[in-house]
């Protein structure tokens, strides 16, 4: 009563409509343009009516409220937020710097910062253009705990100063807390210093503890790797090997010039075994691991017969010449176009080729600490010293080549007490797998793994073809060769060191 216009706003004062004559009817209110960032969006309509009277010549009578949409108490500010140079004014967006509005209306802040300290409250905070907005901040100019709103143009910094060094022990903070309905606002202390103390050293040290835990449990469940106690060792000294060597009477010989154990023993072998007298009494006494190789290429140095035509090869003659620590079994094919002498003859092997035997012929040669097991059949003699491998992977005359040669690995693994079988690519990959159910320790080395030996086993024939060449059974097959609808032999390798070795060989 006694007003004559009013005008509206639906967006918090941030804009008004025109003046409009009052007549103390029911008015309709229009919506009205508002854009903003998301932060500075609100729920619900709010309205604010600002009257004028003639008669008193004033417009400072605003009534506002919620009108619906709003499940918030009753609020006098879409959000606040607070600003000062601990936060860049807005520009640390990193810090959350909205206050909260409690079930009594009040709104709340939790402020740690260094002291003294300044801040102010914001009601729309960072403008869309990034700015800081400056149409209703609030301080305190005057240091009565109620918030002041001065004009943006002023040069009066608006600022609430805390000029204290902060909350009292043992609290760490102020909680802003503001009646909006006075805009009265008060620093209640907040927080624990121990607590805060506390929370530090569990982060410092929960972190690496946690971190060791996590290393030993993976130690202890999964990486079972265990420290190689065989092999050549060297005792620590103070003088270095190097020099001392130069002037000790004992320099290194050849090991075939000596024997470390009387002849007269003789080690446990598998029964029915072949025992090859390689010139070396420590093998007797299991001091030297016994490691078995077959590859196509080869180095037989003293007769001067070598096949080596890519890296496999280049490997093959570093391995005979690094290895003197241990006694290697060698298993090599003999191609055609080579002349072989004649050195000591072994038992033939049978292979077992679709459902037929074949004989394969055998001889030992040993050359310091390797004893080589050439193998000689027509299958073999096919390839020569430029061609030692099958000119393809995937047809009948290649699978019938790596089942002899893999089978012929595997019965060699019968007639010698190895220690371990070094597969060398995908080769002789399956030739573990004629042992089962027993198993050799493996160790698989790739020297060209885009080779992998396929064949196919998309249907039923094709899939009894191949395991009746390799002479496997399709269960075996399945579980370690199959990978798809491939029969697959570098998977072989691989699925043998997962199944047997937890993964460890490769």
């Amino acid at each position: 009563a006694g007003a004559d216009s009013f005008r509206y706003s639906l967006t918090w004062g941030s804009s008004w409509s025109d003046w409009q004559t009052y007549t103390g009817e029911n008015s309709t209110l229009g919506k009205q343009a508002w854009s903003g960032t998301d932060k500075q969006e609100w729920e619900g309509d709010h309205v604010q009516v600002q009257y004028w009277s003639r008669m008193t010549g004033s417009s400072d009578h605003i009534q506002e409220g919620d009108l619906f949409g709003s499940t918030r108490p009753t609020r006098r500010f879409p959000h606040l937020f607070v600003h000062g140079p601990w936060n860049e004014f807005g520009y640390d967006s990193g810090i959350a710097n909205a206050m909260s509005q409690q079930k009594n209306g009040t709104w709340q802040y939790n402020f740690m910062t260094e002291w003294p300290a300044q801040f102010q409250i914001n009601v729309w905070g960072m403008n869309p253009d990034g700015e800081p907005d400056v149409t209703a901040a609030f301080g305190d100019v005057d240091n009565d705990t109620v918030l002041d709103r001065i004009a943006p143009v002023s040069l009066e910094q608006s600022m609430v100063n805390i000029t204290n060094l902060g909350p009292e022990s043992p609290h760490l903070a102020y909680r802003i807390q503001l009646n909006d309905g006075d805009y009265r606002y008060t620093l209640i202390p907040v927080g624990s210093r121990w607590k805060q103390l506390a929370l530090f050293i569990l982060l410092t040290v929960i972190p690496p503890l946690t971190a060791a835990i996590a290393v030993w449990a993976y130690l202890r469940v999964f990486y079972q790797v265990k420290f190689n106690q065989v092999g050549l060792s060297e005792a620590k000294a103070i003088i270095p090997f190097a020099i001392r060597n130069k002037f000790s009477r004992d320099r290194w010989l050849p090991e075939k010039m000596f024997n470390l154990q009387d002849r007269s023993s003789t080690p446990s072998v598998p029964e029915g075994a072949i025992v090859i007298d390689t010139g070396l009494g420590d093998v007797a006494n299991g001091t030297r691991r016994t490691v078995l190789i077959g590859t196509m290429e080869y180095d037989i140095e003293d007769w001067g017969i070598k096949i080596k035509i890519g890296g496999l090869g280049v490997m093959a003659q570093l391995m005979g010449k690094n290895l003197a620590h241990q006694n290697l079994i060698w298993v090599v094919p003999c191609v055609g176009g080579i002349d072989y002498p004649e050195d000591q003859p072994g038992e033939p092997m049978l292979v077992k080729i679709l459902g037929n035997n074949y004989e394969v012929q055998v001889q030992y040669h040993v050359l310091n600490n390797i004893t080589y097991v050439l193998l000689d059949a027509p299958v073999f003699r096919k390839q020569t010293k430029s061609e030692p491998y099958p000119p393809r992977m995937d047809d009948l005359d290649s699978a019938i080549y790596y089942s002899a040669w893999n089978q012929c690995i595997a019965e060699t693994m019968r007639r010698f007490p190895i220690d371990l079988y070094h597969i060398n690519d995908y080769h002789g990959t399956v030739a573990p797998l004629y042992l089962l159910p027993d198993m050799i320790p493996c160790c698989l080395s790739l020297h060209n793994a885009e080779f992998q030996g396929l064949w196919p086993m998309r249907t039923p024939k094709e899939r009894e073809e191949i395991c009746a060449v390799f002479n496997l059974p399709q269960e075996v097959v399945q579980r370690y060769v199959q990978f798809g609808e491939i029969f697959n032999l570098l998977h072989a390798g691989a699925s043998i060191l997962r199944i047997h070795q937890n993964g460890f060989g490769a």
